[in-house]
């Protein structure tokens, strides 16, 4: 996350809180950041831990509770997950340290209108942004800002939809989407795809704020 990169230089304490496999907090230790991911999921922390030339370190921990890092432990804050993180964001972070959040909202928002069945329809009942102003208003963090950002892609081949909608899944339960949907997801690509592919749409919030 090129926002990010602005705020790091050599020793800036970076909490990255949903890592995932440590894409960007391997890219954040690589221009000289102390970074330290954490996630949920603890296959997630092991695939992290164990990349090739790995620089991060990684931790498994549930931001829904406190987080075991003492107070004042972050220069940066990071997280593309839920909005959980704000709860204790303002108490890891340094006063006059940034925190920022990237969160999906309306991802490939095309599909479930494609392939109801395979995809659940959003709920409007309970907006994202709604919670997100939430948390924030409860966090004690300064200089809020929410910016919503909007990422138009292509998809080249049936098989993404279908590696989009496993994430994270077993094998096994990849071959049997593949295997059910396959056909349907094809015949969508048939009637609505270009030159460039199949048009999908996604929403995302953007969070920047400062540790008070």
């Amino acid at each position: 996350m090129s926002l990010l990169s602005e705020w790091i230089v050599s020793g800036t304490r970076v909490l990255d809180a949903g890592c995932g496999h440590g894409d960007e907090a391997e890219y954040w230790a690589s221009l000289g950041a102390d970074v330290i991911g954490v996630d949920f999921s603890q296959a997630y922390v092991d695939a992290a831990s164990h990349r090739a030339g790995r620089q991060a370190r990684y931790i498994w921990a549930s931001t829904k509770e406190s987080l075991p890092f003492a107070d004042d432990s972050f220069d940066v804050i990071y997280t593309k997950k839920g909005p959980s993180v704000y709860r204790e964001a303002n108490r890891l972070t340094r006063r006059g340290g940034r925190v920022a959040g990237l969160h999906p909202d309306r991802v490939m928002a095309e599909l479930p209108e494609l392939l109801p069945g395979l995809f659940p329809v959003a709920s409007e009942a309970h907006s994202l942004e709604h919670t997100l102003q939430t948390r924030l208003r409860q966090s004690g963090l300064d200089q809020i800002e929410m910016r919503p950002l909007r990422h138009i892609e292509y998809l080249q081949m049936p098989e993404d939809v279908i590696r989009y909608r496993c994430f994270g899944q077993s094998e096994n339960v990849r071959g049997t989407v593949h295997d059910a949907w396959i056909d349907e997801i094809t015949n969508v690509f048939q009637r609505c795809a270009d030159v460039r592919g199949l048009r999908v749409t996604s929403d995302f919030w953007l969070i920047t704020a400062v540790a008070d």
